[in-house]
C-alpha cells in the first residue's frame, strides 16, 4: 500500500514536469486534434444559425435568387467568349501563384 502511495505523490508532486515534457513531445498532434475540435463546433455553429437564417420568411429565396444571378453573371461576364474565359485561366494561375508559391 505505502508503494503505491509513493508512486502517487511521485507522480503529483512532478506533475508539472511530465505535463511539460508531455506536452513538448506530443505538441503537433495535440495540436492538430484540438484544431479538429474546433473545426467541428465550428460547423456545428455555422449550420445552426444557417437553419435559423432559412426559416426566416422570404431570406431563402431572395438568397437563392442572388445565387443564381451570381452563377448568371460569371456565366456571362467568363465563360461566353474565349478571351474571357483565357482571363479567367490567368487569374486562377496567379492566385494558385500566391497561394503555393513559384512551381
Amino acid at each position: 500500500m505505502t508503494a503505491i502511495k509513493e508512486k502517487v505523490l511521485d507522480f503529483f508532486s512532478n506533475l508539472p514536469e511530465n505535463f511539460s515534457k508531455f506536452f513538448s513531445e506530443y505538441y503537433r498532434p495535440l495540436t492538430t486534434v484540438i484544431l479538429i475540435i474546433v473545426l467541428f463546433v465550428t460547423l456545428r455553429v455555422l449550420v445552426g444559425v444557417i437553419d435559423i437564417i432559412n426559416q426566416i420568411p422570404l431570406v431563402k429565396p431572395s438568397l437563392e435568387m442572388v445565387g443564381i444571378g451570381f452563377s448568371g453573371w460569371f456565366v456571362y461576364r467568363y465563360l461566353l467568349r474565349s478571351e474571357t474565359r483565357e482571363e479567367l485561366v490567368n487569374k486562377w494561375r496567379e492566385f494558385k501563384k500566391d497561394v503555393f508559391g513559384e512551381n
